[in-house]
Parts: C-alpha cells; sequence; structure tokens
C-alpha cells in the first residue's frame, strides 16, 4: 500500500514539474511578447473591465485569442529568421 502512494506522489510532482518546466520555456521562448499580448483587447475594440470577463461573446474572445495567437506567431517567425 505505500508502495502506490510513493508512486503517486512521485507521479504528481514529477507532471507538475514537466507543467513549471514547460511554462518556463515558453516564457522564456517568448520574452517580450507577453507584455504585448496585454494590449490585444484594445486593439481589437474589445472593452474589458477589472475583475470577471466571462461575459464577453465568443466573437470576443475569438477575436482577442486569435490576435494573441497571430502576435505569437509573427514573433516566433522573427526569432527565427533572426538565428
Amino acid at each position: 500500500m505505500h508502495n502506490c502512494k510513493i508512486v503517486f506522489i512521485f507521479t504528481f510532482y514529477f507532471q507538475l514539474y514537466l507543467i513549471l518546466y514547460f511554462l518556463i520555456c515558453i516564457y522564456s521562448f517568448l520574452g517580450d511578447c507577453f507584455s504585448n499580448i496585454f494590449l490585444t483587447p484594445i486593439e481589437v475594440g474589445v472593452n474589458l473591465k477589472n475583475g470577471y470577463n466571462g461575459d464577453i461573446s465568443a466573437k470576443d474572445a475569438g477575436r482577442i485569442g486569435g490576435n494573441m495567437v497571430k502576435k505569437m506567431i509573427q514573433k516566433a517567425e522573427s526569432q527565427m529568421l533572426n538565428k
């Protein structure tokens, strides 16, 4: 019984480590792109308020997400061209 708990705990912490490592890799890859991503709602004309924004339409959420992905792809392409 104790072996199952040890394996479970090890697996849980290993998965947590992998997730954190993945997030750090993404952050270091994108660099300062994150600061520009948060300008996206203003750029596409969606007014977000402080706190809960779950009441925005799917169309507006898609416009924000699409613009964020577009910026990330542009950043990755420019980094690939500079190498």
